[in-house]
């Protein structure tokens, strides 16, 4: 307001950064020109990190709109803006968003630390995205932040990420913004399977986890039909059981399982050291996707005691 470029206020993620203002067509036009070298070098899309630096209600956009107006929509005017800039052929890969959010390609959980009772927290996030018509969907394996991840953690969020729209895992660089998390770190923050076996020193972890790898590249098949028909029907790929069983009224107080497409059910192990666990099976028969038991369904059964992730197929 005071004719000032705004900066994002100290104690705050890039603090004394100036933003760009896309409601502004010239600042589009600049801001992308910088950027159409990379498109050249034929990048597949752009991870839209930050969003939410909207601090002050005192700003004031080319649009006319204030701060308290332009919070939220700041980040759907960013994410929006690179949507438009990579075109319908490319992804925009999101954190923060607001209105409108599911037109952008990907979204991911955002930084959690590396605790089990985040991963519970994570679960919940996906199902509330896929509720809120997020189509793709995930999160950084085992956390992001904070000091290494135990195996029991990386075994147990590998296994679930191998059942979900998007497998990755990213970490915090050493002395980034989480440091005070860190302190008497090694500096070996990095959340490769590699690096955990070697923090535990447990060679053997990371054939464990190229198991988890491997059988991801197998699902591709059915994660890249499952993918389109999700585009052409506007439907999530990862989904509450209340989504696809909407009479069932055992699914809608379901908070721990979803249905990955149409036909996989996943029950992730989200307490610490599980190995099974109690899954609710919908109307239906249903395979166990490792064992190949058959179980009727409508009704709770306990799964396989093998440490592996509880996934059925509907048949």
């Amino acid at each position: 307001e005071n004719g000032e470029p705004y900066r994002i206020p100290e104690g705050n993620w890039f603090a004394g950064s100036l933003l760009p203002d896309f409601t502004n067509p010239r600042t589009y036009q600049s801001w992308f020109a910088k950027r159409q070298d990379l498109m050249d070098m034929g990048v597949d899309g752009f991870k839209t990190d930050g969003g939410e630096h909207i601090h002050s209600e005192h700003v004031k956009f080319h649009d006319g709109s204030n701060g308290r107006e332009g919070k939220n929509k700041f980040a759907r005017d960013y994410t929006s803006a690179y949507k438009k800039f990579v075109g319908k052929d490319k992804v925009v890969f999101s954190r923060a968003g607001f209105s409108g959010q599911h037109t952008i390609s990907i979204q991911w959980a955002g930084d959690q630390q590396s605790r089990p009772e985040e991963m519970k927290s994570v679960l919940k996030a996906g199902l509330s995205a896929a509720a809120s018509g997020i189509l793709f969907w995930g999160f950084d394996i085992a956390g992001f932040a904070g000091p290494l991840p135990s195996m029991d953690l990386y075994r147990r969020a590998t296994q679930f990420a191998c059942f979900c729209p998007i497998m990755q895992w990213h970490s915090e660089p050493d002395g980034g913004q989480f440091k005070d998390l860190m302190a008497g770190s090694s500096g070996e923050n990095e959340r490769s399977p590699w690096n955990i076996a070697k923090a535990y020193n447990c060679p053997e972890f990371i054939d464990e986890m190229r198991y988890w790898h491997k059988l991801r590249e197998e699902l591709r098949p059915y994660i890249y039909a499952t993918a389109k028909k999700c585009v052409k029907e506007n439907t999530p790929m990862m989904r509450p059981l209340f989504y696809q069983f909407p009479e069932d009224e055992n699914g809608l107080n379901c908070e721990d399982e979803y249905m990955f497409g149409e036909d996989y059910l996943v029950a992730p192990f989200i307490e610490e050291d599980q190995t099974r666990r109690e899954v609710y099976l919908p109307e239906g028969n249903w395979k166990d996707f490792f064992t190949g038991e058959v179980f009727k369904g409508e009704q709770v059964i306990l799964s396989s005691e093998n440490g592996k992730i509880p996934v059925f197929i509907r048949i």
